[in-house]
């Protein structure tokens, strides 16, 4: 898998060990490349209808994948199956500059994890 030195790529490895999911973080970039451990074969999954992946992780099960996505200016969490298949989540925020999921032990809690940017700041001078 080629990459380029100026970004920044995210990437999980399964819990079963068998593939590591990699995901580039350049603009408008929505593919998830998906490589065996045994074979260091390549694939490529789409995330259709929504950009700009900003955190991956895989399931417990190891057959899907977690994706902190952007659709317009909306942060969404979205379940990513290995056949390309997008399932919305949650929506965490709007112009939110980056959201994850963690996934709980038996696999039945999700846990969302959202930074955002908006917020006042005050300079006081000559007081």
């Amino acid at each position: 898998m080629a990459t380029q030195p100026q970004d920044i790529y995210y990437w999980d490895l399964a819990p079963d060990g068998s593939q590591i999911a990699v995901a580039d973080s350049s603009e408008n970039s929505n593919d998830v490349t998906l490589i065996k451990l045994s074979s260091k074969e390549t694939r490529k999954i789409t995330i259709k209808g929504y950009d700009n992946i900003h955190s991956l992780r895989f399931s417990n099960d190891s057959q899907s994948i977690y994706c902190g996505v952007l659709k317009g200016y909306d942060t969404w969490i979205v379940r990513l199956d290995r056949y390309g298949g997008t399932l919305p989540i949650t929506q965490a925020g709007r112009f939110s500059a980056m959201s994850s999921a963690l996934i709980s032990p038996d696999d039945l809690h999700l846990a969302v994890r959202g930074t955002n940017v908006d917020g006042n700041a005050w300079l006081l001078e000559d007081f």
